[in-house]
């Protein structure tokens, strides 16, 4: 891969300290459940995108290596941890993971190895319950240094269809705090936070008022 050619796909580790493009799409992508790749991700299972060197490039910073075996090493960030590829020493292509791609919904795997050693509940994954919806949004203000408040809410709001029958179907929660400064290391804090819990018979609600004291050393 040169500089003048356009990557048809890019990715990196978390910390954005390895960063790499393809030139071309993948050979194949696939999933290994052998032993070795589940140590080396530290998952159940490891996802590969199998590239010829001449469409590959680390664009930016350079990766460690772990050699895994006498015919193979492992890509990896020395800052962040974060696994990033396989490879045969020597060998002509390079099996990026696929969960370091910024488009991991782009590398599809087709095929899977080393089943042998899959985990029997790898595939029932998709029958699990899951939380499908919420997030929490949070806003604070400093006017001065002896005076902070800040207010925040948020939600979790599964599938009702992903949920047991007697499980809670929604959270909401929203709360609000002020902290004085009056001098010196001394501060005084209050937060008044609602939570409502909705069950399949109704929903159930509890407020709260919470006052502190303290002091900053």
């Amino acid at each position: 891969m040169t500089s003048a050619t356009k990557p048809v796909l890019t990715g990196g580790c978390q910390c954005g300290a390895i960063r790499f493009a393809l030139s071309a799409p993948p050979l194949k992508i696939s999933i290994c459940h052998c032993r070795m790749c589940q140590k080396a991700s530290g998952a159940p299972f490891a996802s590969f995108a199998d590239i010829e060197h001449a469409d590959f490039a680390w664009t930016k910073g350079k990766p460690a290596a772990f050699r895994s075996s006498s015919i193979a090493e492992r890509d990896f960030c020395r800052d962040c941890g974060t696994p990033l590829s396989f490879r045969r020493i020597d060998g002509p292509r390079i099996e990026i993971m696929t969960g370091t791609f910024d488009r991991p919904d782009r590398v599809v795997p087709t095929r899977q190895y080393g089943t042998e050693s899959r985990l029997g509940w790898v595939v029932g994954v998709a029958n699990l319950p899951v939380r499908t919806q919420g997030g929490w949004g949070q806003m604070n203000v400093k006017p001065t240094f002896a005076f902070n408040l800040g207010v925040g809410c948020g939600i979790d709001d599964p599938r009702n269809a992903d949920l047991p029958g007697n499980a809670r179907l929604k959270n909401e929660a929203c709360a609000a705090y002020v902290i004085v400064r009056p001098g010196g290391p001394l501060f005084l804090g209050m937060e008044y936070r609602v939570l409502r819990t909705t069950y399949a018979a109704g929903p159930l609600q509890n407020d709260h008022l919470n006052l502190a004291f303290g002091f900053e050393f």
